[in-house]
């Protein structure tokens, strides 16, 4: 029998604690120590609540996907360039574009979406670092989204220990 413990996580691409690894691309926080070494047999973590701001044009419309990826890697994913193999699965949520795309354009205004679908994924370890990037699919592969917009995301990790 495992005993379960959780803790909350919030996470943003603002404030002291977040390090621009990549210029207005990826960002890393750092990991309380208090979440890194409890001694667990696993970790399940789940984005309770996803916030993505971005400016409205005309890619708005081609978008098909716009979401987060993370270093916290949960499992394998066939969606490679140029490669029959399979990369890591890292990406941590996507949020819903449909009443973007669907209503009237305006361009340059400052856009707000929220978390799809709650995206939950079972990991061994927490890293020292939480490192995350915008990513948007257009057509075909997930590539990075060059902007500094703000991202913010929740973080819900349970714990499950032996008794």
């Amino acid at each position: 029998m495992c005993k379960e413990e959780f803790i909350i996580f919030n996470v943003s691409n603002r404030g002291s604690n977040v390090f621009q690894t990549i210029t207005n691309v990826e960002y890393a926080v750092n990991i309380p120590s208090e979440l890194r070494t409890k001694k667990s047999k696993f970790i399940k973590v789940e984005v309770t609540q996803g916030n993505i701001c971005f400016q409205s044009s005309n890619e708005t419309k081609t978008l098909k996907e716009l979401g987060i990826r993370s270093n916290l890697v949960s499992g394998f994913s066939t969606e490679v360039e140029g490669s029959f193999n399979t990369t890591n699965n890292n990406k941590l949520f996507s949020v819903d574009l449909q009443n973007y795309q669907n209503g009237p354009l305006t361009n340059a205004i400052s856009q707000s979406c929220n978390l799809n679908t709650n995206s939950s994924f079972i990991i061994s370890q927490m890293p020292e670092k939480l490192i995350f990037s915008r990513y948007k699919v257009i057509a075909g592969i997930a590539e990075n989204s060059l902007k500094n917009d703000y991202i913010s995301f929740t973080l819900r990790l349970t714990y499950f220990m032996d008794e």
